[in-house]
């Protein structure tokens, strides 16, 4: 058989128009394409490719190609809007409840004025009252010991 191929001639061949169901062992003709084996164009189609129709028709692919893009497009578009009007939502929201929490006037500077400034010593003062502390608390663990 001519247009058969394997070892039991079961599998058709397509050629370059079509390819083999593995499961049906049939062929699946590209477009404009007739089965059986994809070699004659469809009715009303003709030329190498079967690109040419009295009827102007539209491919599959075209028809479901174009509206995808679309919609995948105008999808991620408001998928991205969405998102930034969150975000900036949100800035709005923290910045307000910033300004809300931070409304309280710092102390009037007679308040600030009046506090004593801290007790700086020097490093041998500082140095003294560690081994003070240090010699205290190690007496105290000597108490314990006895």
């Amino acid at each position: 058989m001519p247009n058969y191929q394997g070892d039991n001639c079961e599998w058709p061949v397509c050629g370059s128009h079509g390819r083999v169901n593995v499961i049906t062992h049939l062929c699946e003709c590209y477009a404009n394409f007739a089965p059986p084996f994809c070699e004659h164009c469809i009715d009303g189609f003709w030329g190498q490719q079967c690109t040419f129709s009295t009827v102007t028709a539209i491919d599959e692919h075209s028809l479901t190609f174009l509206p995808r893009i679309y919609i995948v497009v105008s999808f991620g578009a408001v998928f991205v809007i969405i998102l930034l009007t969150i975000s900036s939502t949100i800035r709005v929201i923290r910045k307000w409840t910033r300004k809300r929490t931070n409304r309280e006037a710092p102390p009037p500077y007679t308040l600030v004025d009046q506090v004593p400034p801290p007790n700086y010593r020097s490093a041998e003062e500082e140095n003294q009252i560690n081994k003070m502390a240090l010699h205290m608390a190690c007496s105290k663990a000597d108490e314990y010991y006895v």
